[in-house]
């Protein structure tokens, strides 16, 4: 949260990160949303982001590509996420609730950390997890995560269709 303060990318009120980031090129922000009242609907086809988007509450990404900078998460959501409308996210995902998959060609590349599990919520669509093993081991050194475990991640299921 204090480098997006320090950068002005810190919002308290969702519309205006929305627009912000829905449809922009962004290159090298951390883009904190400490709102946990109001649902964010977080990209389009012509979102291209590069940097790290924290979410406080329930955010929904709806398309756009989303890439990692730095030693940040690409994508940070104290809350529960959903992912849909041709997505792509190229890094960690970290979520404190549980990650959805909605219709569209959604895909992760990199790794996903979702401590309430995953769902797929419309079966139009499809979820793609290309499972990268030097992003998934660098976990504990991303800044800006609030683990409170020294424990590497486990897979605790896995299932495929």
């Amino acid at each position: 949260m204090e480098y997006a303060v320090a950068s002005s990318t810190y919002y308290a009120t969702t519309s205006i990160a929305e627009a912000h980031v829905n449809g922009q090129t962004i290159n090298s922000e951390v883009v904190y949303i400490d709102d946990d009242g109001t649902k964010a609907n977080i990209g389009n086809t012509n979102t291209n982001f590069t940097g790290s988007l924290v979410k406080i509450g329930n955010p929904d990404l709806t398309g756009g590509v989303f890439n990692s900078f730095g030693n940040f998460a690409t994508i940070v959501v104290y809350g529960n996420l959903k992912i849909s409308g041709n997505t792509t996210i190229n890094g960690i995902v970290y979520v404190t609730g549980e990650t959805s998959f909605g219709g569209g060609t959604n895909t992760i590349n990199g790794s996903l950390i979702s401590a309430g599990g995953t769902s797929v919520t419309d079966l139009t669509g499809n979820a793609t997890i290309n499972f990268d093993p030097t992003v998934y081991a660098s976990w504990q050194d991303i800044t800006g995560l609030n683990t409170t475990s020294t424990e590497s991640p486990r897979v605790v299921g896995w299932t495929e269709e």
